[in-house]
């Protein structure tokens, strides 16, 4: 039942946030002038949210935890086609990571048009747009090597885990050839995995803060600033765009990720309905 529940939802999502980020798309191209270069922003998003919806979708990564493991695996209805679940559990997790760097990206721009123009140079000079560009992609990669090299890994071991811990009919697939990924803390690797969890838990914090704190800048300014009623109501309207952009994938692409997770956090078991 909950399963079930949970394909729909994830389905549903990707349904709505495609809806949503053709609405972003039409804003954006019929205000092209007045957004001006973080029209590209937005275009970025909506890529790499409907990928990230659609590789959610197709895969429905379900969550499974218990003492010392954390494995994540392929639930969809498509969980047969092994290749396919692969590729589409990858690009769900590079997408998740771009969609963080997008939002970050998206409001160091709008501080640095509003509040500190010496931080608009990064995207209106060439040289400098490489830079950050190359440094975006030097966290890209770090983030997705700590993760996938020194935490997750897929193994025989992990479907075992699996078939110890869930009863596969709740999920009609078979756990001994379904797709896995995650991570078994064991005295060999206990020091690895805490390293690597501290680094991605640093590049989320730093991104949250960075958020947070060009939102506030941003907000302020707008507030407080000496400018004309038109120019306040643009720059207010834009920081309810990148805004909107941010709450996007909290709610129609992180929201699925959330219901199971709440069977992560309240059970062993997130099949098990009735103690969720």
């Amino acid at each position: 039942m909950f399963h079930t529940l949970y394909i729909s939802i994830s389905f549903a999502c990707c349904f709505f946030s495609i809806l949503f980020n053709f609405v972003l798309t039409e804003i954006a191209r019929k205000r092209a002038k007045r957004v001006g270069v973080y029209r590209y922003f937005t275009y970025s998003f909506v890529v790499t949210d409907v990928i990230y919806s659609i590789s959610f979708a197709v895969t429905t990564p379900f969550w499974f935890s218990s003492p010392g493991v954390l494995i994540f695996f392929a639930s969809s209805p498509l969980w047969e086609y092994y290749t396919i679940m692969k590729i589409s559990m990858m690009v769900w997790w590079m997408a998740y990571i771009i969609i963080i760097l997008c939002i970050v990206s998206s409001f160091i721009y709008r501080y640095g048009l509003l509040c500190n123009p010496s931080v608009l140079i990064i995207f209106t000079t060439p040289s400098k747009t490489a830079a950050y560009l190359g440094s975006t992609m030097v966290i890209f990669v770090l983030w997705m090597t700590t993760a996938l090299r020194f935490i997750f890994h897929s193994g025989d071991e992990l479907r075992e885990d699996l078939q110890s811990g869930l009863d596969e009919r709740n999920f009609h697939l078979n756990f001994s050839s379904v797709y896995c990924i995650g991570v078994k803390i064991e005295e060999s690797n206990e020091l690895q995995v805490e390293i690597g969890s501290i680094v991605l838990l640093a590049m989320m914090f730093f991104s949250f803060i960075c958020i947070v704190y060009c939102g506030y800048k941003i907000h302020d300014t707008v507030i407080n600033s000496i400018m004309s009623e038109k120019s306040r109501r643009m720059h207010a309207c834009a920081l309810r765009m990148i805004i909107a952009q941010a709450v996007n994938p909290v709610i129609f692409l992180y929201m699925p990720a959330s219901i199971n997770m709440m069977g992560l956090i309240t059970t062993a078991d997130p099949a098990n309905t009735r103690r969720v």
